[in-house]
């Protein structure tokens, strides 16, 4: 029973990392092609909580040094583009958001150094946390007494 242990894990591991990469161009190709964040603004948001929620739980199912150093690759990779994402779209984001004619959201979307600063400090928690579980999942990954009876690669 325990030989079949590791590779129902790394089966698990495997499907939800997949699913996770997968879900990251199905999301982006619906982005582009419908412009769904045309008229549904908090997409992207929702879209990215989902990612990051699902490579959390892929995380959680990491067994091998290999499988941390992979959900830490991807977590550098998806805060870069994400990063890079909000900063491109932050004209396009800030249309949609004046369309909603909200009062008090007109007030800050007025102001442009408001708007920097929103998007600045947006970008900043984003790679604070992405980078943050990336850097332990690596750490984590590559120390060998997490793996006992494993020879170390390094």
């Amino acid at each position: 029973m325990s030989s079949t242990a590791p590779s129902t894990a790394n089966r698990s591991f495997l499907f939800l990392w997949l699913s996770s990469v997968l879900l990251f161009f199905i999301l982006g190709v619906l982005s582009l092609q419908f412009e769904i964040y045309r008229w549904f603004p908090a997409f992207g948001f929702i879209g990215y909580t989902t990612l990051l929620l699902l490579l959390l739980t892929t995380m959680s199912k990491a067994s091998q040094k290999g499988h941390y150093i992979t959900i830490s690759g991807t977590l550098i990779f998806f805060g870069a583009f994400v990063s890079l994402d909000i900063v491109i779209s932050k004209e396009a984001i800030i249309a949609d958001l004046v369309a909603l004619e909200m009062e008090g959201l007109r007030t800050v979307l007025s102001n442009p150094v408001m708007i920097d600063n929103y998007v600045n400090i947006l970008v900043i928690l984003l790679n604070i946390f992405t980078s943050s579980v990336a850097g332990n999942a690596l750490f984590y990954g590559l120390n060998s007494q997490n793996f006992p009876g494993k020879k170390s690669v390094i």
